[in-house]
């Protein structure tokens, strides 16, 4: 949780933690015995509440660190997907707030890939439904003639084809054509 937080945040952590649990907004999470500094919100409404008032690039930035904060277990497929999930949130996040910042891409590109790995490794398993929805996502974060994208764009269509969804596949073709 330090990790996560900037300097002025993070050398009142402590305190800023027993606040919140006083005030019954958060509680210890018990659920990873390995960690015993994780916290869970009592409810989803006060997260969600909580997630709203953070401004979008502030917000932006914690998926970033997030993401990269999950990095240090590199091939952990649970792990693979949650980060590829935040890049996508930070991807989303940063387009909204200025779609011309050049270092979009390279968070796109990273989300997309991470994502598209997953997908393999769903496709693998036999999960064609959610290597589908991995592929998708991925293909959205890549520029429109982006060779990754193709590429993706050809995982998807195999997925789509094992599975029947015939016309999903030729809609597939027919936009990347």
């Amino acid at each position: 949780l330090f990790e996560l937080c900037n300097e002025r945040v993070g050398s009142r952590l402590g305190l800023h933690l027993e606040t919140l649990m006083r005030k019954e907004l958060i509680r210890p999470d018990r659920s990873d015995p390995a960690d015993d500094e994780s916290f869970r919100f009592r409810h989803m409404l006060i997260r969600d509440a909580a997630y709203t008032e953070v401004a979008k690039a502030s917000r932006a930035e914690l998926h970033e660190r997030f993401a990269a904060f999950l990095g240090g277990e590199e091939g952990t497929p649970a792990r693979e997907e949650t980060r590829g999930y935040h890049l996508e949130r930070a991807f989303e996040y940063r387009m909204e707030l200025d779609p011309n910042d050049p270092a979009n891409e390279a968070v796109g590109r990273r989300a997309a890939e991470l994502l598209a790995s997953a997908g393999h490794r769903a496709s693998a398993q036999g999960d064609l439904t959610a290597a589908i929805h991995l592929f998708e996502r991925a293909g959205q974060l890549l520029p429109t003639h982006d060779q990754t994208r193709l590429e993706t764009a050809l995982d998807l269509c195999g997925c789509l084809m094992e599975v029947w969804d015939l016309a999903a596949a030729e809609a597939v073709v027919s936009a990347v054509s």
